[in-house]
């Protein structure tokens, strides 16, 4: 109505919608949530969600007219099955239906895992898939050196945007598809978000279809690539790629929180050789930021003041940053209440860490691993001599001043 271009899809709309920094436009897009649950209810205790639900309708909120309490898996499925047919009948857009747990009692005995409760499952719908062609393949480097194909597509829409390339997971997933270069393929949006091709078109390949070799160096430090089971992997622990990857995963909100550090600033770090390792970020001075393009000494403060304020976070922000295999943030406060001391956990054996509840064998293992590694231990090492990783481990949990105005 407005001339201006469309939305690409609905998640788009609506979480474009809320980012915008005029509350005014956020107003104007007239957008409307459903409650489906609510952590805190002063003088409320509910024994089951149904009575969370039916509250919550009470108090005005909106509440899904659909959802609905079931005692069999029969009559879940059923539910699947309705909804499946129905969706596109649904006056919004759904990408699947949650199975919850009714009963509060079992709800805190399930818990949660650090990205989910254990109470809630998603069942997703099936993604819906386009047609394309294979005109290429890329390689990317992770933080632990783990050398990713990605297809590079002819640009084609799927689900409301444009794709043009698509995750292939690993090589042995390349040589099970036998996918090659020039290929028509099928693709489809896992969740509705990652594209991933997921099958091929066998009768429409052409004669000179390429096949996908991998690289037998890095692409990004030209090191000698190495197997690690399905894994092809860039064994040089200073390969600029894995080392940008590793500073972003530290820097994270979620690890040691160091806002000021973002993916552009840490690329013309690692790429002007300024920095070639975790620790370094710790080095940094105030002229050697000014060096950079752009750079004044009020923004350079800045973000030196930032990073040494980071030294003071808890340790299991710090186990989490270090990006262990397996070692989440659920996983990381485990271990800190543990060990409280990072020098203990690096020692720790794979017995002691296999008896700790919650940490199965194959996370004690790639603990044990991780910390077997001479680089890991010399990063652990500077780490502590700079300061990072010796507080004791306590965090208070902030809610925000809302909640506290609240209480």
């Amino acid at each position: 109505k407005e001339g201006l271009p469309g939305f690409a899809n609905t998640r788009n709309a609506a979480s474009g919608s809320l980012r915008q920094l005029d509350p005014s436009v956020t107003a104007r897009r007239n957008l409307k949530f459903f409650a489906y649950d609510a952590d805190i209810l002063e003088g409320e205790n509910f024994k089951t969600h149904v009575e969370k639900l039916r509250a919550l309708q009470e108090m005005g909120f909106w509440v899904s007219p659909h959802w609905k309490f079931v005692e069999t898996w029969e009559e879940i499925e059923e539910y699947i099955r309705y909804w499946t047919e129905r969706r596109e009948d649904l006056p919004y857009d759904i990408d699947g239906i949650v199975i919850k747990v009714n009963e509060t009692w079992a709800r805190e005995k399930l818990g949660h895992t650090a990205r989910s409760p254990r109470w809630a499952i998603a069942y997703k719908f099936p993604s819906k898939r386009a047609v394309t062609k294979l005109i290429g393949v890329k390689f990317n480097v992770g933080r632990t050196g783990v050398i990713s194909p990605v297809a590079q597509l002819e640009p084609t829409k799927l689900e409301g945007a444009v794709i043009k390339s698509a995750t292939l997971h690993n090589f042995e997933y390349i040589r099970k598809l036998d996918l090659r270069i020039g290929d028509t393929v099928i693709i489809e949006r896992a969740g509705k978000v990652i594209p991933e091709v997921v099958g091929v078109i066998y009768e429409l390949r052409p004669e000179n279809a390429e096949k996908i070799v991998p690289p037998e160096r890095c692409p990004v430090c030209g090191t000698k690539t190495v197997w690690d089971g399905a894994y092809l992997k860039c064994p040089n622990p200073r390969c600029p790629e894995k080392v940008k990857a590793k500073l972003k995963h530290f820097v994270s909100r979620k690890a040691m929180d160091i806002e000021v550090m973002g993916e552009k600033l840490i690329e013309k770090l690692v790429d002007l050789g300024i920095v070639k390792d975790i620790p370094d970020i710790y080095k940094l001075t105030v002229a050697d930021l000014m060096s950079l393009e752009r750079m004044g000494k009020k923004l350079a403060s800045k973000i030196i003041a930032q990073i040494m304020e980071s030294k003071s976070r808890p340790l299991h922000r710090v186990i989490f940053a270090l990006g262990i295999p397996r070692v989440g943030e659920q996983t990381a406060k485990i271990l800190a209440e543990k060990f409280g001391d990072l020098r203990k956990l690096m020692n720790a054996s794979y017995e002691e860490l296999v008896s700790i509840k919650d940490i199965g064998p194959e996370t004690a293992t790639e603990i044990v691993k991780f910390f077997k590694d001479e680089n890991n231990r010399k990063l652990v090492e500077e780490l502590l001599a700079l300061g990072v990783g010796t507080s004791d481990g306590t965090s208070k949990r902030d809610f925000g001043p809302l909640f506290r105005r609240i209480r």
